[in-house]
């Protein structure tokens, strides 16, 4: 992990198993809970987890694979190769679940409709090949696309194609890698488990299913092979997952990738048993790095001007591709991570470049001055200047300064609300001149000099404001110490990234309990209600709406302080 991440907080563990068992249920929620609370395990290690937390009846060898797949299957679980196999799950993976319909509206606003359906049906699936992509979203009942008329079904199969294109181009759908190991022997394993368990309640013997399950295991403490690698077919489960089909492995071509039909960029192969694409998931890391680019550019409106705002969102068209991070085989052990540190600036551009993207007249027009003002424009005390040249001709966006300036914002207004106008300008004038001494703070605070002290020592109480004693004699006279007052921003930022998990998980709470209140009432909403249990519906509805809102807008703002 690096140094500045912190580790993950207590509410936002118990968040992400929330999710889970909001998303995928009761087995998949106990999975989460044992790797997130108490780390990497393998299948072994979770069966008797699962097995000692939960009701009776509830737990079954057969629950625990199907649930480790979907896991697996979403991106939420991954693996690392050992004997046995560690299975261990990623905590912003399993959260961004909260953020999959801006995830939605991101893609509308880059792709129009068919990138919003496109990446709505990725999400749904967690993976997809190409050519199941396209059944799905042509043949799935809810899907707008399954009543039209043969022409204009066609245009929109092209509509979608040239979509998808333009997606991966740009890096937010992209290949992964197949559970390929953990699919296969997961399976295997908890298959031997569960016949062991038949034939002890049958009172019969153990040793043909023992055996299974000790072949299993050490087939599982060996790396994956070319015979080991089980493929997704195209028949599912009753989880609506793809089935794993035990047959011999797709051709590969000479860069050792398997060779799929239909996927773009892709050849056909009808060898090796059926054929074998390559699956397509969201890359919602890049789309977090498209929201921050957009948090950019509302701080350059806000500090200079709109056609600097337009200037800068010209430089940022140009591609960056960001990805995923896992974590390495020595950091497994301590809290996984999978959001990287996100590039410090744009890509280097000419100005030529930048002048012919340009729509906007009157900014081309003042181009060499709006350069010019960027150049000198600082969004932060400290901080470099929003537009960086890197070399004679090529120009960056310096978007690390520009994001602590955002970071600057967003803690000043959380600090309002705890504390008021006062403490939010005590806290603004700290960040700007760093260190101050007590009578000038009161001197540039505009207020009572009881009242600033008050605020002051309460601040500090708290552990918004630190003070510092500089001693200026070798005796350590206090009379003759200085003490200085300044902003602890790393403790700050992560206190209230702790905060506002906790509030997320509130809310998470109270949505779930809205739920729980009319539980009757929507598995009887098909059938009819009365004119009271209606009202109590809308109330309901309301509510929801109201909660899912904030649910997802302070998860942004608790993004933007965390990662940004």
């Amino acid at each position: 992990m690096p140094a500045d991440q912190q580790a993950p907080c207590g509410d936002k563990l118990a968040l992400a198993c929330d999710v889970a068992e909001q998303h995928f249920g009761t087995v998949p929620k106990l999975v989460v809970e044992r790797l997130l609370y108490q780390g990497p395990a393998s299948v072994q290690q979770l069966a008797a987890y699962c097995s000692s937390h939960s009701d009776q009846g509830l737990y079954n060898a057969q629950r625990l694979r199907r649930a480790m797949i979907v896991l697996i299957h979403h991106g939420l679980v991954h693996f690392k190769v050992a004997a046995p196999p560690v299975y261990y799950c990623l905590p912003d993976a399993v959260l961004m679940r909260l953020r999959h319909p801006m995830l939605i509206q991101q893609a509308q606003a880059l792709f129009g409709d068919d990138g919003a359906l496109i990446t709505k049906r990725i999400l749904h699936h967690g993976r997809l090949t190409a050519p199941a992509l396209l059944d799905v979203l042509i043949n799935d009942p809810t899907s707008p696309c399954t009543h039209l008329p043969q022409d204009r079904l066609e245009k929109k199969i092209e509509s979608l194609k040239s979509a998808l294109e333009a997606m991966m181009h740009n890096n937010f759908v992209e290949y992964c890698p197949r559970p390929l190991l953990a699919a296969q022997d997961t399976e295997n394993t908890l298959e031997g488990m569960a016949n062991r368990e038949a034939a002890k309640q049958r009172g019969g013997k153990v040793g043909g299913a023992k055996r299974k399950r000790e072949e299993a295991e050490a087939k599982l403490g060996k790396k994956p092979t070319g015979q080991m690698l089980g493929r997704f077919g195209d028949e599912e489960d009753e989880w609506g997952l793809p089935q794993v089909k035990k047959e011999h492995p797709p051709d590969k071509d000479k860069d050792g990738v398997a060779k799929a039909d239909g996927a773009p960029g892709a050849a056909a192969s009808a060898k090796g048993g059926g054929k074998a694409q390559r699956e397509l998931r969201v890359n919602f890391v890049q789309f977090l790095h498209h929201l921050r680019q957009k948090e950019c550019s509302e701080v350059v409106r806000r500090l200079v001007n709109e056609h600097a705002a337009l200037l800068v969102d010209t430089f940022m068209k140009f591609p960056q591709k960001v990805y995923m991070v896992l974590p390495s085989e020595d950091e497994i052990d301590s809290e996984s991570y999978c959001i990287p540190a996100f590039p410090r600036y744009s890509p280097p551009t000419r100005l030529d470049s930048v002048a012919h993207t340009l729509t906007h007249s009157e900014v081309q027009r003042r181009l060499p001055e709006l350069i010019a003002s960027l150049e000198t424009s600082v969004p932060h005390i400290g901080s470099h200047s929003i537009l960086k040249k890197m070399s004679s001709t090529n120009y960056a966006v310096n978007m690390e300064a520009i994001s602590e300036a955002l970071l600057s914002a967003q803690m000043e207004c959380v600090l309002g609300e705890k504390f008021g106008v006062l403490g939010r300008r005590i806290f603004k004038i700290l960040l700007n001149k760093k260190v101050l001494e007590e009578k000038e703070i009161i001197s540039n605070a505009l207020d009572s000099e009881a009242e600033v002290r008050k605020k002051l020592y309460r601040m500090k109480s708290t552990g918004y404001l630190q003070v510092r004693d500089v001693p200026t004699t070798a005796d350590n006279n206090p009379m003759k110490t200085l003490y200085l007052w300044h902003v602890p921003v790393n403790f700050v930022k992560a206190r209230l990234v702790n905060e506002m998990y906790k509030t997320l998980r509130n809310l998470f709470q109270r949505r779930k309990h809205e739920e729980a209140r009319v539980k009757n009432l929507l598995t009887r909403r098909e059938s009819g209600l009365t004119e009271h249990e209606q009202e109590l519906m809308s109330k309901y509805q309301t509510v929801q709406d109201t909660v899912s809102y904030n649910l997802v807008a302070l998860y942004e703002m608790t993004l933007g302080l965390e990662f940004f």
